[in-house]
């Protein structure tokens, strides 16, 4: 579809393309960003769609490693406490936990330099032995992408987590529609 209509784009989880629509879809992707539009993503599109899309900005050990469901402690990264894509994200008193389904992807940041981690969790590291990362941020041209380990929804979890991940979500479109 011609993506020019659109401010912010969600790509949940799973949702991949056929091989022949891939390399399209995922060139249109890297132009939305570049002109202005904001792109969310979650879980395994670390894998199908940044680093198609956004090649050396992110990683994941991926289907060769998936993480068992969890419910991890997030908390933000250092020195992001104040970052605005945090605002409202993290409630004292109120421990946000954060759901990962059976099979998430882990996220590794690969460009620090351009990239901005915003939330982690040591549970990650001490108990899997993966990155610490849970959501993450870079811009590309005049966009930004915002990816989130696991899925924008919370089934399990805590309510403090479920809005963790729905106020990063609004503040991420906020920060878009404040562009205009």
């Amino acid at each position: 579809p011609d993506l020019t209509r659109h401010k912010v784009i969600f790509w949940n989880c799973g949702e991949s393309l056929p091989p022949d629509r891939q390399k399209i879809a995922m060139r249109r992707l890297r132009a939305f960003v570049k002109n202005g539009g904001y792109l969310f993503t979650t879980d395994w599109s670390v894998g199908n769609v940044l680093l198609q899309a956004f090649p050396g900005f992110l990683g994941t050990s991926g289907p060769r490693a998936p993480l068992p469901e969890t419910v991890i402690d997030i908390y933000p990264a250092p020195g992001q406490k104040q970052n605005p894509l945090l605002k409202g994200v993290f409630h004292r008193g109120a421990q946000g936990r954060w759901w990962l389904e059976q099979a998430s992807f882990d996220v590794k940041v690969l460009r620090h330099r351009d990239v901005t981690v915003l939330i982690e969790s040591k549970e990650l590291k001490e108990l899997y032995g993966r990155s610490e990362v849970v959501a993450a941020t870079f811009k590309s041209g005049r966009g930004r992408v915002l990816h989130v380990m696991g899925h924008y929804y919370q089934e399990e979890g805590n309510l403090a987590g479920t809005i963790s991940a729905q106020r990063l979500a609004l503040n991420f479109i906020l920060e878009r529609l404040a562009k205009d």
